[in-house]
């Protein structure tokens, strides 16, 4: 794992070789972060003047370095050092908002079409080709052939730009990051691509050539710690809007769930239907949205998460294995669990490197 130093061309530049501690988290659907503990020298105060984005040969993300802090010497410590952190330039997009002078931020922007279009179209609207020339983010452009899926008719909530689109993917659980372009192997100066994705699903037989697997048989993980919990659950939204009111189910799951397995939110939307010019279908369409995206809200899912370290340095499933992926893990107790692969964790210090997948269950 190499880390290297680069300026607003996004090329992989100065290599950093001496640093003492590194984490670099990447995230499927969240912006990533990274710490990253240097010893202070002359030549990296004077890079870091022009150089504020981060990179390493594992991983597809741009760190954007936001805080840099150098720490006094200690009786234990004789030379100075740099602690450097921040998040990847996904969070960029908390700086670009769908409010403007001449609309009301109150007001939501209306979308039709896949998810993954519609946040395509956001992007493209807020950051690419705004008409506000401004606030457009220089080199972005958008990936294409973005994941197929159900047209959807929304009503998005207008703020920063990088909320909007979580909230427009997340009932799909797509994922999304701003990444380098490569034409023909060569990385391309100054562009950068925000790109809607999906993770590849290893558990489908003969879909793929391959079955990826996480298991201490397989070597594969080890130090693996689970944890389970229904605590606060709910796979039943009974959503209440000004005119009228619906049931609405999590995706893809059965509405006759009754009785003890039956866990059930009541979610006020009095917004949905307040405009008399709304019809009664139209607001239950927006009440449905809206209620998937409280069922699969983190506070209301079903909780299961398997942590562990990938086993050796040079893992070949954690480099196989993409973010977005779902696939098997077998813990210590060999218990199978279908799960899809959250974060990927490269750690650095002076006991060596580590690879540390997380899982999330997959319903």
């Amino acid at each position: 794992m190499d880390l290297y130093l680069s300026d607003s061309n996004f090329l992989q530049q100065d290599p950093i070789e001496d640093y003492e501690t590194l984490i670099w988290t990447d995230r499927y659907d969240v912006p990533g972060e990274f710490e990253l503990h240097v010893p202070w020298s002359e030549n990296l105060a004077a890079n870091l003047r022009t150089r504020k984005y981060l990179r390493q040969s594992e991983s597809k993300s741009i760190m954007m370095i936001e805080t840099s802090f150098l720490e006094r010497p200690s009786q234990n410590r004789k030379q100075n050092l740099v602690k450097l952190s921040g998040r990847s330039f996904e969070a960029f997009f908390e700086n670009r908002n769908s409010a403007s002078s001449s609309t009301d931020g109150r007001m939501p922007d209306p979308r039709t079409g896949s998810r993954a279009a519609i946040a395509c179209a956001l992007v493209n609207d807020y950051a690419v080709n705004n008409t506000a020339i401004i606030d457009r983010i220089p080199g972005l452009t958008i990936a294409p052939d973005p994941p197929a899926g159900t047209s959807v008719a929304l009503e998005v909530a207008r703020g920063p730009l990088d909320q909007m689109v979580h909230d427009v993917l997340s009932p799909d659980r797509l994922g999304w990051r701003v990444q380098s372009i490569y034409i023909n192997g060569t990385q391309q100066p100054g562009t950068i691509q925000f790109a809607v994705y999906k993770g590849i699903d290893y558990t489908i037989p003969g879909l793929n050539a391959v079955s990826l697997e996480f298991s201490p048989d397989l070597e594969n993980l080890t130090d693996i710690s689970t944890l389970e919990s229904i605590a606060t659950y709910k796979n039943h939204a009974r959503m209440v809007g000004a005119k009228t009111g619906i049931n609405v189910y999590l995706p893809n799951a059965p509405s006759t769930v009754t009785g003890l397995e039956r866990r059930t939110v009541v979610v006020e939307a009095l917004d949905i239907g307040a405009d008399s010019t709304t019809t009664v279908a139209e607001d239950q369409i927006a009440l449905t949205a809206r209620g998937v995206e409280v069922l699969l809200s983190p506070e209301n899912r079903y909780q299961q998460l398997v942590d562990g370290d990938a086993l050796t340095a040079d893992s070949t499933t954690f480099m196989a294995a993409g973010l977005g992926d779902i696939l098997y893990v077998r813990d210590s107790n060999g218990i199978k669990s279908k799960v899809r692969i959250s974060e990927k964790i490269w750690t650095a210090d002076e006991a060596g490197q580590k690879r540390l997948p997380t899982f999330e269950a997959v319903e």
